[in-house]
């Protein structure tokens, strides 16, 4: 007589009973851990699960709700067959392999699509409930797992970075967010806005600027990311279940675990609806700052032309897939604008400011 290791729910409730099974031509015998013994008759078995390889049999009885058996043992349902001729094990139907294959492929498209329309469709919907505060929460969580060492307290530099912030957010219209300064050494052309306001500008950006016009130009578009919430909606669109509860219930818990640090931020790939809004509302900010609009075009014409353009070097281009189509697009709004441009930072010596990075220990607080 074999014996068999099983698993028995009663259907009262979800509780797992340790169980063995011995198999006769009328039916079961399952007995508990106490001795309690149960029968089940050959015409009360139904076999819901089990035929795939390597899946467990399980067995329901028939007449109750949720009373059932499973056994894990590969062999059991074939010794079941042979022992029990009378048990209904064959309920489970097995669909031909063409079909599967369909299956399959419409599963796959149904995904994509979902992927592709309902999950950017969705995140456009919810970044409007997420609470301003979560987005100061994350900004803050990214520029922390930034490495401390790293970070430039140069006064006259980090002073003249916040005083063309400040110029652009004071032409701008009324903003919720409050506006922080960082500037990271690393030789990386880059610069990247975390949510809630959180600016990162890296040396190797600064440093191949030849005005503060320049700079300006790269602020300005990077400012419309956060104000625009482009950066919440690009991570709710890629983001795991984990985010999405996290924005929609302003906690802070897990942001390491779901978003990463800010390397991610600055590699991350915004629509290309979401990078031409930020281009042209940029320009409108310039405008409005009485900043000249042409020192955009001419940083990205240089970086360009010394082939600094590309993935590797400068990820604020990169993530364009025509740079050259943007810079036209950018010349044309540049030279719509009809105003005398204010120069910036009169009487500072841009070239000292864009090379004096200082290695001081890191403040309590950003320049704000």
């Amino acid at each position: 007589m074999q014996v068999w290791q099983a698993s028995y729910y009663d259907g009262l409730s979800a509780e797992r009973h340790d169980v063995t099974v011995h198999a006769h031509a009328l039916g079961l015998t399952i007995t508990k851990a106490d001795g309690t013994r149960l029968e089940w008759s050959a015409a009360e078995l139904r076999q819901t699960q089990g035929d795939l390889p390597g899946e467990p049999c399980r067995l329901e009885r028939a007449g109750t709700i949720g009373e059932a058996l499973v056994v894990r043992d590969d062999g059991f349902a074939a010794e079941l067959r042979r022992v029990v001729p009378g048990a209904k094990v064959k309920s489970v139907n097995k669909l031909p392999a063409w079909r599967l294959a369909i299956a399959a492929v419409l599963v796959a498209g149904f995904v994509a699509a979902a992927y592709f329309f309902a999950v950017p469709a969705l995140a456009d919907q919810l970044v409007r409930f997420v609470p301003v505060s979560w987005e100061e929460a994350l900004g803050d969580h990214v520029v922390s797992s930034m490495k401390e060492s790293d970070f430039c307290h140069d006064p006259r530099m980090l002073g003249a970075v916040r005083e063309i912030v400040d110029k652009l957010i004071a032409a701008g219209p009324k903003t919720p967010y409050h506006y922080k300064v960082y500037v990271f050494d690393t030789e990386q052309i880059n610069a990247f806005a975390a949510p809630g306001g959180d600016i990162v500008v890296f040396t190797g950006l600064l440093k191949r600027t030849d005005s503060p016009e320049e700079l300006a130009g790269v602020l300005a578009h990077e400012l419309q990311h956060v104000q625009r919430r482009h950066t919440t909606r690009a991570l709710i669109r890629g983001a795991s279940l984990n985010l999405l509860i996290s924005a929609m219930t302003g906690s802070d818990t897990g942001f390491g675990k779901v978003v990463g640090t800010a390397g991610d931020l600055g590699m991350l790939r915004y629509s290309r609806s979401d990078e031409a809004e930020a281009d042209r509302r940029g320009m409108e900010l310039l405008e409005a700052a009485k900043i000249d609009p042409h020192g955009m075009v001419r940083f990205f014409k240089l970086l360009e032309s010394r082939g600094l353009a590309g993935p590797k070097n400068l990820n604020f281009l990169s993530d364009h897939p025509d740079t050259e189509a943007r810079i036209q697009v950018l010349s044309r709004m540049a030279a719509e604008a009809h105003y005398k441009p204010i120069p910036l930072l009169p009487g500072v010596d841009w070239n000292k400011i864009k090379t004096g990075c200082g290695r001081h220990p890191r403040p309590d607080d950003p320049t704000d």
